[in-house]
């Protein structure tokens, strides 16, 4: 982490400003997604770029330290914030450039890094396609030539591992928990966004619908049964004449749905700064692996005492492919619950994260075993 006092001298400019002369090598694409990440940060709080430094604050960068290393003369694209480079053809092995007239190759005897080369090398390590700090990687150089008052096509050799995909194009840590994977997409292309990503954000949503779909209709069918037993509120049993579903289940959900989302914006705009919501969030997010824990070791109870009831499908296996079927998820299930909801240090930050989501976890599992003991009582009065 590094940080900067703004003396009388640095007041007065927007943050935006200031960081484009701390640290060049940082482009206005990145720096924005950092302000939305929380890695740039004024006086220990969240900002944006048009803030206006007073005198006495205090910046906090939590960036990588490549943003702050002086490029040497061989890494001349980092301080390349823009590159330009017209692409006529790119692969996994080789990218076609069309070099303007006037435009330099390589550096020339005059020192001149402005150059074909480290644009193109730019492009490729802003798009992701290429890591210099790989330790089995190798600069992208050019194959042809051309003079500098000279326009044409020039062939520069890359290396991509293209099985790695998203995974090894985007560092993990300069995408959201909330758009991980429109950012991943627009990192990949440059920061460009355009077309593309939003051609993938809709069918990302259309997937996300679809599975919502299909998982409420057996959520919502679940529910009405239990409460034609009386073990949930009657309002979950209430059908649809016309097609039996369980209108009064999907109703209920939809306006609890509904009522999350609107304390979400109300929270994020009372306070910004606020992870109330996100511990929410996390705290159902275990809330529903907790409930799929007793799904194995009851399946692993039915194959033992109720084998020979017939059932649509029936898991083949013997007794030990079957432990092994069920305990797995159950130790992943498990390891989920503790990265999401147990605070594996004990500094500030880390509780304040940690200890709502854990504390509420409890509380969530004791009241509904208190629920269940009275439901019990009252059966059996």
């Amino acid at each position: 982490m590094r940080e900067y006092y703004i003396t009388k001298n640095d007041s007065g400019q927007r943050l935006n400003k200031f960081l484009e002369k701390a640290v060049p090598l940082l482009s206005g694409g990145m720096m924005h997604k950092y302000l939305r990440l929380k890695r740039i940060k004024v006086n220990n709080k969240r900002t944006e770029a048009a803030y206006k430094l007073a005198e006495g604050d205090s910046v906090q960068l939590y960036l990588n330290d490549e943003y702050f290393d002086a490029p040497k003369e061989e890494e001349a694209f980092r301080r390349i914030k823009t590159p330009r480079v017209r692409v006529v053809y790119e692969d996994e092995h080789i990218l076609l450039a069309d070099k303007a007239p006037g435009m330099v190759v390589h550096a020339d005897e005059h020192g001149d890094t402005d150059t074909l080369i480290a644009h193109i090398q730019a492009y490729l390590f802003q798009s992701g396609a290429w890591n210099p700090d790989d330790a089995a990687s190798f600069a992208p150089a050019l194959c042809n030539r051309i003079d500098r008052n000279t326009g044409g096509i020039v062939i520069a050799a890359i290396y991509l591992f293209s099985a790695f995909g998203i995974g090894a194009a985007v560092d993990v840590r300069e995408i959201s928990v909330d758009s991980g994977l429109i950012d991943a997409v627009s990192l990949i292309l440059g920061g460009s966004g355009g077309v593309l990503v939003g051609v993938v954000a809709l069918l990302f949503l259309v997937t996300l619908f679809g599975n919502m779909i299909s998982w409420s209709m057996g959520v919502n069918s679940t529910a009405a049964l239990a409460a034609d037993h009386n073990d949930m509120p009657r309002v979950f049993a209430k059908r649809w004449a016309k097609n039996d579903m369980p209108v009064g289940t999907a109703v209920t959900s939809g306006v609890v749905a509904s009522c999350v989302c609107v304390l979400g914006v109300l929270i994020e705009m009372a306070s910004p700064d606020s992870s109330l919501f996100w511990s929410f969030f996390a705290l159902n997010l275990v809330m529903l692996l907790l409930s799929y824990l007793p799904v194995f070791p009851a399946f692993l109870k039915l194959r033992r005492e109720d084998a020979k009831t017939p059932r649509p499908f029936r898991v083949p296996g013997s007794d030990t492919a079957l432990k092994w079927i069920a305990y797995v998820p159950m130790v992943l299930i498990i390891i989920s619950i503790i990265f999401t909801a147990v605070p594996l240090s004990f500094d500030a930050e880390t509780l304040a994260s940690f200890l709502p989501i854990t504390i509420g976890s409890i509380l969530s599992v004791a009241i509904g075993e208190v629920l269940i003991a009275l439901r019990g009582k009252n059966a059996r009065s």
